[in-house]
């Protein structure tokens, strides 16, 4: 339970109807909840400024609210109970920020307190409060403020309930299923109401030919096996996923078909659903694509590629064996066998394109120079990738020591099971200048790199999914690159740097991965940039001068469940808001471990523009430091309070900040729900390897071994997830753990 209150802050009862009448207030009071959605105001009748408050929050709350919220269970809209306290008066805004909002009206005193969780437009409240909350001290008479329950108040909050951030977190585009097996999609979900394991109520899955329609609910999490990296580095992945079966689409027509999916909040009915096209609403999920061939109509394809012992009868061929049996059947480079492949396609499938094709390159070293021959346009758009694929994974090298790769003309490329080397002063492997709305897609990869030049590895590339790869001494993306952006990246070993990638998961990450706005031309080629998911993933080394992971200009973030670790330097672990000049709203950061460095979170430091800092949720994270940055600290005359979110904690539950503030003048005016400042008893580690708490040494295993202060920061039913990093369960009654990781 909740620090003695009794509350479990959240769910009390889930209900579909009315409930007892509610009492009145107390003769000359009154009470609203103010539009913000934050602030409750109460008038104080015959009172005298300043008056005395104890709001408690942390034991037996003295002021709470009861809140019916509309709110799904499973699919059915119905509504949830919360139980959201006072958590303090909420202060004035620079320059009068050593007052509180409690303003003398006659013989009134009216007075701004700030709650624990936001409250929305469609909610309805019941107030109580409990003897001692207030006291008039004028005089020194000390006369207490009556007490009232279950008294029904004004909501005047104009909030919008949140969407979810979510992103599907699999390749999404130009997939193939011919029904021989099952098909399963998957998502990552996040919102900034945790509750009963899940961050999210439901998600569901509707596979459609234009006309037929089949469709999956699910209401619980799963843990993913997608990619055993995940499982070998201790970065599993929870997803919500669906499974179609031949069954379900039986009588569906052939051809293009979509996956959409509708994901629904723990709170409200603003619910994430797929959207067609480029330029969806903001938080809109693209749709899933996938091409059914239940008929066999498009089969893949397959062209063997092995550079200076062409065959002199090279053939395309329906089978990968036959393919590679044919001893007098290869090409001499991937022109010709992208070539053959759409002559095929068009003789045979009456489909005058390159999808679905397979160039399977001999086992061997290669130059991509070698390689590459004369690659033509198709004239048929793709509906399915066309694959670059190594005979024997991890047996086909490409190497690049003079120039770029050729500028490949597939729209839709994947590289799979093949090992690049880039040597001398070589940095850029791949490179499609010519249109940006193109896709490229590396699949079980090595790529190693060079010290002479590790600038980025693809340029122009449109959008980039890279999974199941190990990148060394070479970084993936550069920053402000136009005509591209990583969609996915998941389930790999990174070194270096890793910039704006969309949907980041189960990843083993060294040094620095930042995510910044994106260019009009990035935005103009995905669904959009407001929807960015960094989970699962454990970062190590910080390299000086940087923050490790920073993350700004979003409107819907989710950074959950990730370790950071810096052994070496000054810079903060992490950074989220981090002096950005623009609003950033709707922010899920949970579940997360950070050693060796400070947490910069949501602080604004601009002396002139107050930025939007709402919806902000920091759930059941272990840091070692933290710090906030407001108005005050940037003297900034301006502030109209928008970063109160933030400094009050309001939506914040279950975090353990060690060692306190990094600077105690970077600090909260409340702290959070079950949360600790400064740790009584630290947690232990497995192996601690940060700087500072660890030997520095770098790369640590951030187990616990005692969780003390860390432990029982998740109060019962307000779990947001139902498995740690490592994939053991996650404790959904009141013993859970602050960090990555479950005791």
């Amino acid at each position: 339970m909740l620090g003695g209150a009794g509350l479990g802050l959240g769910l009390l009862a889930r209900s579909f109807g009315g409930g007892a009448a509610a009492a009145t207030l107390p003769s000359g009071y009154a009470a609203e909840i103010m539009a913000d959605g934050i602030t409750a105001q109460v008038t104080f009748p015959s009172f005298t400024a300043p008056a005395v408050y104890s709001l408690t929050p942390d034991s037996t709350a003295k002021v709470t609210f009861v809140v019916t919220t509309p709110a799904y269970s499973g699919t059915t809209y119905g509504t949830r109970i919360r139980t959201i306290v006072g958590t303090a008066v909420r202060r004035k805004v620079y320059p009068n920020h050593a007052s509180l909002e409690e303003t003398q009206s006659g013989s009134d005193v009216i007075t701004e307190f700030m709650l624990s969780e936001p409250i929305f437009s469609e909610c309805t409240v019941l107030m109580t409060v409990l003897s001692g909350w207030a006291t008039d001290s004028a005089g020194g008479g000390g006369e207490a403020a009556e007490t009232f329950s279950s008294v029904s108040i004004t909501n005047n909050s104009t909030q919008s309930f949140q969407k979810p951030v979510v992103r599907w977190n699999i390749v999404s585009e130009k997939n193939y299923w011919d029904t021989s097996g099952d098909l399963t999609v998957s998502v990552s979900a996040f919102s900034i109401h945790p509750y009963d394991g899940e961050f999210i109520e439901s998600a569901s899955f509707t596979f459609t030919d234009g006309s037929n329609t089949v469709t999956k609910d699910i209401t619980a999490s799963s843990l993913s096996s997608l990619y055993s990296r995940e499982t070998t580095n201790g970065t599993r992945v929870t997803e919500h996923a669906a499974t179609f079966s031949s069954s379900d689409v039986s009588g569906f027509t052939d051809g293009q078909c979509y996956i959409d999916a509708v994901v629904r909040s723990n709170l409200g009915d603003n619910n994430a659903e797929s959207n067609p096209g480029v330029g969806s609403a903001p938080l809109g999920l693209g749709r899933f694509e996938v091409w059914l061939d239940a008929g066999g109509s498009r089969p893949p394809v397959y062209a063997v590629v092995n550079p200076g012992s062409a065959g002199g009868d090279p053939a395309v061929h329906t089978s990968r064996a036959n393919a590679l049996a044919d001893a007098d059947g290869a090409y001499a480079d991937f022109g010709a066998a992208k070539a053959a492949i759409v002559t095929h396609n068009n003789s045979n499938h009456s489909y005058n394109g390159s999808g679905n094709g397979h160039i399977i390159v001999k086992n061997g070293t290669y130059t991509v120079q070698a390689l590459d021959g004369t690659i033509a346009a198709d004239s048929a758009a793709q509906s399915v990738w066309l694959t670059v694929e190594a005979e024997t994974a991890g047996s086909v090298t490409i190497t690049n020591s003079a120039n770029l790769f050729t500028v490949w003309r597939p729209d839709w490329i994947k590289f799979e099971n093949i090992t690049f080397s880039l040597t001398g002063n070589v940095s850029t492997l791949y490179r499609n200048a010519t249109d940006a709305s193109v896709g490229f897609w590396l699949d079980g990869c090595t790529c190693t790199g060079n010290t002479d030049n590790t600038e980025l590895f693809l340029y122009d590339c449109g959008k980039v999914f890279v999974t199941d790869c190990a990148f060394t001494s070479i970084n993936l993306t550069a920053s402000g690159l136009n005509q591209m952006i990583p969609v996915l990246i998941r389930g790999c070993d990174l070194d270096n740097v890793i910039y704006n990638t969309m949907c980041f998961l189960g990843n083993r990450t060294i040094n620095e991965c930042s995510h910044e706005d994106l260019s009009a031309t990035n935005r103009a080629i995905i669904e959009d940039d407001e929807n960015v998911i960094y989970a699962y993933s454990k970062h190590f080394d910080t390299p000086a001068g940087n923050p490790f992971a920073n993350f700004d200009y979003h409107d819907g973030l989710a950074v959950v469940q990730n370790v950071f670790e810096n052994n070496d330097n000054i810079q903060p672990v992490l950074g989220i808001g981090q002096d950005t000049e623009a609003d950033m709203n709707n922010v899920v950061c949970a579940y997360n471990t950070g050693l060796g460095g400070r947490f910069n979170y949501g602080y604004n430091n601009d002396a002139t523009t107050d930025y939007a800092r709402t919806f902000w949720a920091l759930d059941f994270n272990l840091f070692e430091t933290i710090n906030e940055k407001d108005d005050v600290n940037a003297s900034r005359a301006s502030s109209t309070g928008d970063a109160f979110t933030i400094e009050y904690s309001v939506g914040s539950i279950g975090n353990l900040f060690v060692d306190g503030y990094d600077d105690p003048a970077n600090n909260f005016t409340y702290i959070g729900i079950n949360s600790v400042l400064v740790a009584t008893t630290d947690p232990t580690y497995t192996d601690d390897a940060s700087q500072n708490s660890g030997d520095g040494t770098g790369r640590g295993t951030y187990t616990l071994t005692a969780a003390n202060d860390a432990g029982s920061r998740v109060p019962s039913g307000r779990a947001g997830l139902s498995f740690d990093l490592g994939g053991s369960a996650r404790n959904n009654d009141g013993s859970g753990a602050a960090g990555a990781y479950e005791a």
